[in-house]
């Protein structure tokens, strides 16, 4: 079971290690990165981009959602698939040892 875990969380494309875009600030900018990114949010353009942001996310995750459900059908059927295996084999193997009494 731990082993599809894994499989699961390393088949989606952002990776175990991705978290949020913020905290990798620091690491991939300097201080005239950060002074382009108030002078960015300062304009109009920006505010309009702020504005729309939500409709934009709600429209992707709209879109997302089926292949999120299809992803999970897909995990959920495997899984099954290896719990019954491994019923299978518990009973082969109590099948084939000597009665204990």
């Amino acid at each position: 079971m731990n082993r599809m875990m894994d499989d699961t969380l390393k088949s989606f494309s952002v990776g175990r290690n991705a978290g949020p875009p913020w905290c990798r600030l620091p690491e991939t900018s300097d201080e005239g990165d950060v002074d382009a990114l108030v002078v960015f949010y300062r304009a109009l353009q920006a505010r309009k981009l702020i504005k729309e942001m939500p409709q934009i996310t709600a429209e992707a995750m709209q879109e997302m959602l089926p292949l999120m459900r299809k992803s999970m059908d897909q995990m959920t059927q495997r899984m099954q698939e290896e719990v019954a295996a491994m019923v299978r084999s518990l009973r082969a193997r109590r099948k084939d040892e000597p009665a204990n009494k």
